[in-house]
């Protein structure tokens, strides 16, 4: 997972950077996330943990939504699980300062969606400022 998170946070951190030079132009805003998303698309799938790989990312609007793929069948899933995920991503999100920012500033949202090996949907998670307490 550790991974991962670090290659987001990094292409967060690159795409934050950029619009500092024209930060009221959400279309720059826009184009630099396309192409740190690109750039992780050609990496993918990226190992997040020994079960579970990012194997897509992309923008819709203000919304960057991760495809997640685990080896663990849905059945198998337990509402602990599905709560520690959330809450263990959304933590790692919501610390980072350059992730902050696309939320708070900018008014992004991070989506999740994590499916199984045979692609049905095992959950769904959306981080977004509001489920971010430091924020001001």
């Amino acid at each position: 997972m550790r991974t991962c998170v670090a290659m987001l946070l990094i292409a967060v951190a690159n795409v934050q950077a950029a619009a500092q030079d024209n930060s009221s132009n959400a279309e720059v805003m826009a184009a630099k996330i396309e192409s740190a998303l690109a750039l992780m698309n050609q990496r993918a799938p990226i190992a997040i943990s020994p079960v579970q790989k990012m194997t897509k990312v992309r923008r819709d609007g203000n919304a960057i939504i991760y495809q997640i793929e685990t080896a663990v069948p849905k059945d198998e899933w337990t509402q602990e699980m599905r709560d520690k995920s959330s809450r263990d991503m959304t933590k790692v999100m919501c610390s980072d300062k350059n992730t902050r920012t696309l939320l708070d500033d900018y008014g992004y949202e991070l989506r999740y969606a994590f499916s199984d090996t045979t692609g049905v949907s095992v959950m769904d998670f959306v981080v977004t400022r509001d489920k971010c307490p430091n924020l001001p």
